[in-house]
């Protein structure tokens, strides 16, 4: 428990933290007392020293020296570590292609009524753990070519041999042109 001085009529109480851990900082010893409050030299368990207002250690609002925030930062906005792979890029094409108006090939997908495996729409590691991972030399193919994006329908296979499956455009046709009226 930790030990509470009364310091006087006028002034705050004062509480001794000195050895007491708050998140990663190890409390030293009394630096200085300020107009605001007590600080106190801290250790990190990085190594570095900082020195801190008691009350902001307390209420939590102080963790670290500061080598916490970017591991926490860089915690928050990884999903599953797989952003640039092959298999990510070929979701990601998938998904757009089903799913965005604006996408090029969207009346050839998603124009077409092709739709995404509604378990792979909202999560990237349930597509890598139904299809695995994808080489460079391969893509994404539909066994059956009017049917959905999902685990019994799609393999990955050679882009060479993908190439072959594509769509051919249409030869193009000499439109009739209305009269002109004079």
């Amino acid at each position: 428990m930790p030990r509470i001085y009364e310091t006087g009529r006028n002034h705050p109480r004062f509480v001794d933290i000195a050895g007491q851990r708050f998140g990663r900082l190890v409390v030293l010893s009394l630096h200085d007392k300020k107009r605001f409050g007590y600080r106190w030299l801290c250790q990190c368990e990085c190594g570095n020293q900082i020195i801190a207002l008691g009350v902001t250690l307390r209420r939590g609002h102080i963790q670290s020296c500061g080598c916490l925030q970017p591991e926490i930062v860089a915690k928050l906005n990884r999903k599953h570590g797989h952003a640039g792979t092959y298999a990510y890029n070929s979701w990601c094409s998938m998904l757009s292609r089903c799913n965005n108006p604006k996408d090029p090939s969207y009346e050839y997908y998603g124009g077409r009524g092709i739709k995404v495996y509604p378990r792979w729409r909202e999560n990237f590691e349930d597509f890598l753990a139904d299809m695995g991972p994808r080489s460079r030399d391969y893509s994404l193919e539909r066994i059956n070519n009017n049917g959905d994006y999902e685990p019994s329908n799609c393999k990955w296979i050679p882009k060479s041999d993908q190439g072959k499956n594509r769509r051919h455009p249409r030869p193009y046709r000499k439109r009739s042109m209305p009269p002109k009226f004079l």
